[in-house]
């Protein structure tokens, strides 16, 4: 018997209403809603101290670690209310973050960090074909397998941090500024390496001030301004948005037929 339309469409994240203090007084978010569905790729974009990162944190249960609290609203991971869940229990049900500065074991070696991402998992012959999974998508780490982890470039260190949050085997992968401090290079094939977590089946949402490499990945986007969401729509949408591309492109003046055509292309 097949599922139902609403069934099928219902989205893997839904926040609703949200609202988050710090200190208990400094409000970060106000009552924000968005949906991240059972796959694709959904950016937040915004400027420092919109509520990017604080959206993420209330998704993965790090808020406390941050003297944050939720104030309002609820947030529901594959139909069930998350919010007062803390992080290892987040990560069972299937949510992993790779967090702002990657935040690697640089002490350990490569292989050490992979295998602490799968902390939560007692299925060993799970843990090892995804563990292969991760060396095939990242060569890279197993060619430095045994190395110790802080002795990889900034680019190989987001790979190690993109891996071992895949260790987990997530359903949702939270992105919080993978491309920070990274060569254009480099920021390239982060954005290969989101896109093909994608195309695998993890949905993604992603934080990254890049504007321009997270609405060309997203199929969907938020635009956070001082703790609301002021803009949502597809990724090419936003993008062909003139001031989108005035404030987050640095994109002036673009002609009518510019602008015509980055709207075919959201159609």
């Amino acid at each position: 018997m097949t599922a139902p339309p609403a069934a099928a469409a219902a989205p893997l994240l839904a926040i609703t209403d949200l609202s988050v203090t710090y200190a208990g007084s400094i409000a970060a978010l106000r009552g924000i809603s968005l949906q991240v569905p059972r796959s694709g790729i959904v950016a937040l974009l915004g400027a420092n101290g919109a509520g990017k990162t604080t959206t993420l944190r209330a998704v993965s249960g790090l808020l406390g670690w941050h003297r944050g609290r939720i104030g309002g609203g609820d947030v529901r991971f594959d139909g069930d209310s998350i919010a007062a869940l803390g992080g290892a229990a987040l990560v069972r049900r299937g949510i992993a973050q790779v967090m702002e500065g990657r935040r690697i074991f640089a002490e350990l070696s490569v292989e050490e960090n992979l295998r602490l991402g799968a902390f939560t998992r007692h299925d060993v012959a799970g843990v090892r074909r995804t563990l292969e999974e991760v060396l095939e998508q990242f060569p890279i780490l197993r060619e430095r397998y045994r190395q110790a982890a802080g002795y990889l470039s900034g680019g190989q260190q987001q790979m190690l941090a993109i891996g071992r949050a895949l260790m987990a085997g997530p359903k949702l992968l939270l992105l919080d500024e993978p491309s920070l401090g990274l060569a254009p290079i480099i920021v390239q094939q982060i954005r290969e390496v989101i896109r093909r977590i994608a195309d695998n089946g993890v949905a993604v949402m992603l934080v990254e001030q890049n504007a321009d490499m997270a609405l060309s990945l997203a199929d969907h986007g938020y635009i956070l301004e001082n703790g609301r969401i002021a803009l949502e729509g597809t990724g090419a949408a936003l993008k062909a948005d003139p001031a989108i591309r005035e404030l987050y492109l640095g994109i002036v003046g673009a002609s009518d037929g510019e602008l015509a055509v980055a709207a075919g292309d959201a159609r």
